[in-house]
């Protein structure tokens, strides 16, 4: 069966990315305490480079998650709105879909 997507809720998607970009903040910043020492620079976002020379720069690290949902949450508004209007002029996405049957929803 085929139905059109014609609306997405731009403060849904906002909480969505929201979390997201919080969540996934964590792979980073494991991989940053893990492999980084005071002195060595590193890189969290490919973006920003930074590099730890004492403790306190490490309040970077607190800092990431809740700028990363931030983000998230700005791209979630803007991306649900772009697309909002985008489905008014062109009637939205075509998606198809099917009914599940008992073994495929293992």
């Amino acid at each position: 069966m085929k139905h059109k997507l014609r609306r997405i809720s731009p403060s849904g998607l906002a909480a969505l990315l929201a979390a997201f970009g919080f969540l996934l903040s964590f792979i980073g910043i494991a991989f940053v305490l893990l492999a980084m020492r005071p002195g060595v620079t590193g890189n969290l976002s490919g973006f920003v480079s930074f590099q730890f020379k004492d403790h306190a720069d490490g309040l970077i690290l607190i800092i990431y998650p809740f700028a990363n949902a931030l983000g998230g949450m700005i791209t979630g508004f803007v991306i649900g709105w772009l697309y909002n209007l985008w489905a008014g002029i062109s009637g939205g996405l075509l998606v198809e879909l099917s009914e599940a049957d008992r073994w495929s929803q293992l």
